[in-house]
């Protein structure tokens, strides 16, 4: 997936980058099958994390914001 490798290559030379935060947040919307596919050993483990945590943030505004509808 090429999202996936200019995560990669921006992570190695520009690890805070407006980019960067751009490109976590487009992989956090991914789905967890598509993302089961990608090879993260590829990646410093603090670009994982960040995806992953903000995975669960998207997740958990999405209840919140369900939760103010009921």
């Amino acid at each position: 997936m090429k999202l996936f490798q200019i995560a990669c290559a921006v992570a190695e030379h520009d690890r805070h980058s407006p980019t960067m935060t751009l490109l976590i947040d487009k992989l956090s919307s991914m789905k967890r099958e598509e993302l089961s596919e990608l090879r993260f050993s590829q990646v410093p483990g603090d670009v994982v994390a960040d995806v992953f945590a903000a995975k669960m943030k998207r997740r958990e505004m999405r209840r919140k914001k369900w939760c103010c509808l009921l």
